[in-house]
């Protein structure tokens, strides 16, 4: 693999110069994702690899910039070409994603940096009769270019039903199954699956609190005699939205949540009048029952822990970034919508910070790999939220397949967002000459 600049000359049709480091007399092809030419390939003393105008045409480029190459038998391959799949797009405006717009244009913008393309695409934007798209590119600016199917797709759709959408869901199926091409973190995780899969092995069930799926009233009594506090949460919930922590107090249960962002807590005389009000019909079946953790506190909040773990470029997981979240004033949650500070290990505990670190790391790294190889999908990164109690034990809260970046917006842990975005490129790149490798991998298998 080589890290070379690309652009257009106009000697002759059908030739490519090339430094003559990367020169040998068998290459006959030019390549870039699935567009696949026969050319004339020459040596030159620059260190810019130069394409003939109609050879760049009949291939796609989308422009000149810094890319990486892959030469296999005949052919010089040009990488990486990488799709991040949405929606939601607006037209016509600066802002075409609204609030996720500079999470996407920098993340475009460091696949420029590093070499290569990244563009971002939806539904409507496929040529199917062609193997085309009309991927959207930051380059100083927005701007649509028509390329050709990518190396691989990164799967930021942002709800849970527009995931289940079956024009989406139709999409995702042909371009793995029919062509081959990987698509990573390409569903929501259910909370209770999760569970599921981690309860059942032995190397992570000791990070999981006591949770229950559809359970009974006798269950919501049995747990409130047994646990300081316990928490009602949605299955399919995200952002802290829905969660409910009930405590007893003498004769009396208190409510704790959040009605349209403002903090509520209600008591109730029978628990039967708390089911009834919070939980109307068959509303319970949507969630989960689980034991509330004494968690370590600043200042008597409580604080928890969004670690981020994404693979490199060999496949293998690392933890790319760690923040501490302390709850806000009479908070149920972390979470900052709901006036939660995130602030850095160091910052917040300064000598512990290191100890805390590495017991973090383990276990997320622990946790990660099994829900990896659990999983029927691909899957390059995760977030995942975790608890450490009063007596040192961690505990895992939540899995999350789309992570957001909420933390990175904190001065304090900025920085540790370039090791994100520095280790999802390697990942993408490593997919992608998995591909160029071996073509047909992804037909039969989904766990790289």
């Amino acid at each position: 693999m080589e890290r070379v600049n690309i652009g257009q000359h106009q000697k002759e049709d059908h030739t490519v110069y090339l430094p003559e480091k990367l020169y040998h007399q068998t290459l006959n092809y030019i390549k870039f994702s699935n567009k696949i030419v026969e050319c004339h390939i020459k040596p030159h003393r620059s260190e810019t690899m130069l394409i003939a105008e109609d050879l760049w045409k009949k291939c796609s480029i989308p422009y000149s910039t810094c890319i990486l190459l892959e030469i296999n038998n005949e052919t010089i391959n040009i990488f990486p070409l990488i799709g991040i799949f949405t929606a939601g797009k607006l037209k016509n405006s600066p802002r075409p994603f609204g609030e996720r717009t500079n999470d996407f244009k920098h993340l475009l913008s460091h696949v420029h940096k590093k070499g290569g393309y990244a563009f971002i695409f939806g539904p409507d934007d496929l040529d199917w009769q062609n193997g085309m798209i009309n991927g959207l590119f930051y380059n100083e600016g927005w701007e649509t270019c028509k390329v050709p199917f990518p190396h691989v797709v990164y799967d930021r759709i942002p709800s849970r039903r527009k995931e289940r959408d079956t024009i989406i869901k139709q999409i995702k199926e042909t371009f793995i199954h029919q062509y081959g091409i990987p698509w990573f973190n390409s569903k929501f995780f259910n909370k209770w699956m999760i569970y599921q899969m981690l309860k059942n092995h032995p190397l992570s069930s000791q990070y999981l609190p006591n949770t229950k799926e559809n359970f009974t009233r006798q269950d919501i009594i049995q747990f409130l005699n047994h646990y300081k506090a316990i928490y009602f949460k949605p299955k399919n919930g995200s952002k802290g939205q829905g969660i409910k922590k009930l405590q007893k107090d003498n004769k009396e249960i208190i409510c704790e949540y959040y009605q349209q962002g403002q903090y509520q807590i209600k008591k109730y005389d029978a628990l039967d009048d708390l089911i009834s009000f919070h939980f109307p019909g068959n509303l319970l079946s949507h969630y989960i029952l689980q034991q509330g953790i004494n968690l370590i506190k600043e200042n008597g909040r409580p604080i928890d822990f969004r670690i981020h773990t994404n693979k490199d470029g060999d496949g293998k997981w690392q933890m790319s970034a760690a923040a501490a979240k302390v709850a806000g004033k009479d908070s149920i949650t972390t979470h900052v919508s709901y006036g939660g500070q995130v602030k850095s290990l160091h910052d917040l505990f300064s000598k512990k910070a290191e100890e805390y670190l590495i017991k973090l790391k383990n276990a997320a790294i622990t946790l990660t790999e099994i829900i990896d190889q659990q999983s029927n999908e691909l899957i390059g990164e995760l977030g995942l939220d975790i608890g450490i109690d009063e007596d040192g034990r961690i505990w895992l809260f939540e899995a999350n397949s789309r992570p957001g970046r909420t933390i990175f917006k904190s001065p304090a842990i900025r920085k540790q967002d370039y090791f994100v975005k520095n280790l999802w490129y390697d990942y993408c790149c490593h997919l992608t000459k998995q591909t160029i490798k071996h073509p047909d991998w992804m037909l039969s298998t989904q766990s790289v």
